[in-house]
């Protein structure tokens, strides 16, 4: 009987125990269930902390490695009416023989227009890497559809010391030099040796005053020459080595706090000619065709030279003086020598020197004038009967600011060339442009 009061006993203990310790283990449970569920909020939001703090990194990382971007450019319109035929026409560098007396003729052209892109990488130890392409349609094609040219691509890394290396197609170190023209031309042929060509260029600052700095820089250039033996090659890339310019340039203030330059420059270049057999072959169906045979590989040589001096001196805070003097051989690939670079019957380098003179005015704070003379002189004595034995240019113009972007300009001109043992010819030349710069 004990026995069965024992164990309804213990069954009722066990029952109220069990039902005291229930709310116990539901609650222990809800406690663990919400601690877990905080954990995982918190590895959310631990997760999304990660994610901003990568994206940060990511952001500063983008912002580090981000190019600066500035597109520039022109849109410009050109027309010229010249007395007697000039060449190419669009724009005017010499006049053509006139056998049958003048003929005139009107151009007009939007192929001077240029678009470009300015690069700036971001800095990196020290170093400042920039970079530049530019276009323009000075080439061939129809007159209202020209094709595009590359006119320059190149970049920089430059030193805080003052040191700067750039690779790809640049101005010639003595092309830079332009006179303020309202012809597309800049005087080439007729005073104004010029161009750019892919080069390797060394060039180092020296910065002596505040007001005052030396530029020297020296450039391996392609050597870009004729076909003149007719066997396919090039007669610059046929020498097998690169031409070499080198150019000393003092910048410094001048009257009225006007910048003021001289600057010295040359070149040393060559071409070289094989020796050829010029004959014919006929065809199947009888057409006879010219026939170019190299007899003898690199058989002669032709040097290029330059020796090129440039100023820039303001004369007040409206007037400025600006002018070229060089003198060389062989300049055809940089529009002197009236284009002309081998005497190719004598088996000679053209010598020929020139320059030009230009004085310019800002007349107002919109109009500008100015009134210059070019020329290019080749020596008689290595011409053939015929080649423009001299090219001259005397010109006037004014250019007028419609708005800070867009302005109009017109020069007249007088340019006379002449051919050895030939009549003279000339041109009276009537320009007008209108550009807009962005």
């Amino acid at each position: 009987m004990n026995t069965k009061r024992q164990k309804i006993g213990q069954r009722a203990a066990v029952a109220a125990l069990s039902v005291w310790l229930a709310p116990q283990v539901d609650a222990q449970e809800a406690a663990t269930d919400r601690l877990d569920e905080l954990k995982r909020q918190l590895g959310v939001v631990e997760r999304k902390l990660e994610l901003i703090q990568e994206e940060s990194v990511s952001s500063a990382k983008a912002a580090a490695n981000k190019f600066g971007v500035a597109v520039y450019g022109r849109v410009k319109f050109d027309a010229g009416y010249d007395t007697a035929r000039t060449t190419p026409g669009d724009w005017a560098t010499y006049v053509l023989p006139q056998p049958q007396g003048k003929d005139n003729e009107l151009n007009a052209t939007a192929r001077d227009s240029r678009l470009g892109v300015r690069l700036r990488a971001p800095d990196f130890q020290g170093l400042v890497t920039t970079g530049l392409i530019e276009t323009d349609f000075l080439s061939t094609g129809p007159a209202n559809s020209p094709n595009p040219r590359l006119r320059l691509a190149y970049f920089d890394v430059a030193t805080p010391s003052g040191w700067a290396l750039r690779l790809g197609q640049d101005w010639d170190l003595f092309g830079v030099y332009h006179p303020n023209s309202v012809d597309a031309g800049l005087l080439g042929n007729t005073g104004n040796p010029r161009g750019f060509r892919p080069q390797v260029r060394v060039s180092k600052t020296i910065q002596t005053t505040e007001r005052t700095k030396w530029v020297a820089a020296a450039a391996l250039t392609r050597n870009i020459g004729e076909d003149l033996d007719g066997a396919g090659q090039d007669d610059g890339a046929d020498t097998g080595a690169p031409a070499g310019q080198a150019g000393l340039a003092l910048h410094t203030i001048g009257a009225a706090g006007r910048p003021l330059t001289v600057a010295l420059s040359g070149l040393y270049g060559r071409e070289t000619v094989d020796a050829v057999v010029k004959t014919t072959t006929t065809g199947a169906d009888g057409s006879v065709a010219p026939k170019t045979s190299v007899t003898e590989k690199d058989a002669s040589d032709y040097d290029s030279w330059l020796a090129h001096l440039a100023v820039i001196v303001p004369l007040s805070s409206r007037l400025a003086l600006q002018g070229v003097v060089w003198t060389g051989a062989n300049l055809d690939a940089y529009q002197a020598g009236n284009g002309q670079g081998v005497n190719a019957v004598a088996k000679r380098e053209i010598g020929a020197r020139g320059g030009y003179l230009q004085l310019t005015a800002n007349a107002t704070e919109k109009l500008a004038l100015g009134a210059g003379y070019g020329i290019d002189d080749p020596d008689d004595g290595d011409l053939a009967a015929g080649q423009r034995a001299r090219n001259s240019r005397l010109y006037g113009n004014a250019i007028y600011a419609l708005t800070t972007a867009a302005s109009v300009g017109v020069e007249v001109s007088q340019i006379k060339t002449e051919y050895k043992e030939q009549d003279s010819a000339d041109a009276l030349r009537v320009a007008f442009s209108g550009t807009l710069r962005f």
